[in-house]
């Protein structure tokens, strides 16, 4: 893993463009220490980052990188990432106490997912009177990141059926959203067990963690 890090930093040290790394971390444990992201860049930017999963590798990747960008992002989400031990990992705390010359800005991850797709659902819909209001939006996969889009497109009117297998835990999601709205608000969080009859729903949203349930 450091050997890709390593030739990542030699390409982007040719560029003109402003660097960025970011600093990630996920639940999902893999069976390295970290992983490195491919190199992505746009008309301002060339980045790549890291998905960690200790503070030790966190310190060592950012004394490695400290002065050869212009800027790091890093995720301030605070996880236990270890089902082996009560691991907690602190990447905001780890990147800036080792990092010196480069600055930093915290982000949260999931957040940015959840904002992105908003916003893309939103687009889709804009040139419906209604906007995403009065739409039928069938939402595969009701974790952390399923459950905030599920919250902001009920509260903009969409009535969002949920699906995941751990019922248990989807009826208190459920019931958490729909607890939570404005008085005025009525659309609603609902939960189905079908998902088979896919014609009634305006718009599917798959966030599920791994195999995707959305075919062909």
């Amino acid at each position: 893993m450091y050997n890709t890090l390593k030739k990542n930093l030699d390409i982007i040290k040719k560029s003109k463009k402003k660097k960025v790394f970011f600093f990630g971390s996920t639940v999902k444990k893999e069976t390295n220490s970290f992983y490195i992201t491919p190199i992505r860049e746009n008309k301002k930017f060339i980045y790549f980052g890291a998905i960690i999963y200790n503070d030790f590798h966190a310190e060592k990747i950012a004394k490695s990188i400290d002065g050869k960008f212009d800027f790091t992002l890093v995720d301030l989400e605070k996880k236990v990432v270890s089902k082996v031990k009560n691991e907690l990992i602190n990447l905001e705390l780890s990147v800036k106490d080792a990092l010196t010359k480069t600055k930093v800005f915290p982000y949260k991850g999931n957040d940015l997912t959840v904002q992105a797709c908003e916003a893309l659902v939103n687009n889709i819909f804009i040139n419906n009177i209604r906007g995403v209001g009065g739409k039928k939006i069938l939402l595969l996969g009701a974790g952390n990141i399923g459950f905030k889009i599920s919250q902001k497109l009920v509260e903009s009117g969409s009535d969002v059926y949920l699906f995941r297998r751990n019922k248990v835990l989807l009826k208190k999601m459920i019931v958490t959203i729909n607890s939570l709205l404005p008085k005025a608000t009525a659309a609603r969080a609902k939960l189905t067990k079908d998902i088979n009859n896919l014609k009634k729903y305006d718009l599917i949203i798959g966030t599920t963690n791994g195999v995707s349930l959305i075919k062909e």
